[in-house]
């Protein structure tokens, strides 16, 4: 993960920069002079929110940072870099709804100018979303925990390692025992069929569409935390390259 840089002062004589990145489940904010970060923000969106397109997350990303240094941003002219191309000219676009137009409102008596900036170059808000996602690995990490040694003794193949490594605890490559709960190569294991497999592919998928990840990235964050037989070829059936 990209080390955060220290913070400097704000110097009031000096243009601040905004970079946002809004992914599938975070948003990270930084603002910015002369390159070097004055003040972070990151958040996970609510499951509402997280349902928008990247515009509309987007659009939030820039609204809530703007209110947020409001104080150092009011009366001054100031640059917004955004990964989203559509958003370049926010100002500009026709309204198209309600809530749309709640969110533009608060944009009102700032003086800013947009900037596009891809995702690859916008490194430290890029980051700070990305943490979100790191977060919902570990919340993921903790759901497969609960109970799958009673799902593993539903499943004869699973069922008869465990049986044979309490016995000889080599008998298997790279499948451990400990606390009573099976791993392969440090990673907790459910069964292929385990109703949790819907579930985790379901929550990386929302993940995915929204945010910048392939199959390969995917299969990686899945298998950080858990195993089952067959599940880089299920999730390459799920994910686009």
């Amino acid at each position: 993960m990209t080390t955060i840089p220290v913070l400097a002062m704000p110097d009031f004589e000096k243009e601040f920069v905004l970079e946002t990145d809004a992914s599938g489940r975070g948003i990270g904010v930084v603002l910015m002079q002369e390159g070097r970060p004055i003040c972070y923000m990151s958040r996970t969106l609510s499951d509402r929110a997280q349902q928008k397109s990247v515009y509309e997350r987007e659009l939030m990303d820039i609204v809530v940072a703007i209110q947020k240094w409001r104080p150092y941003l009011l009366g001054r002219h100031f640059k917004v870099h955004i990964d989203q191309k559509s958003l370049k000219f926010i100002t500009e676009q026709r309204i198209m709804g309600e809530e749309q137009q709640k969110w533009l409102s608060k944009l009102i008596g700032f003086d800013f100018e947009v900037k596009y900036k891809p995702g690859r170059e916008n490194n430290v808000a890029d980051s700070l979303s990305r943490q979100m996602q790191y977060a919902h690995i570990t919340t993921i990490q903790c759901e497969v925990w609960e109970g799958s040694e009673d799902e593993i003794q539903k499943d004869d193949k699973l069922k008869t390692i465990v049986q044979t490594l309490v016995s000889d605890p080599h008998s298997h490559k790279g499948f451990q025992l400990k606390g009573g709960r099976l791993y392969h190569e440090g990673r907790v294991v459910i069964p292929k069929n385990s109703p949790r497999v819907a579930w985790i592919l379901n929550e990386f998928h929302d993940t995915v569409v929204r945010g910048h990840s392939g199959h390969l990235r995917t299969y990686k964050r899945i298998a950080s935390v858990v195993y089952w037989e067959g599940m880089r070829k299920k999730i390459q059936e799920l994910v686009p390259s």
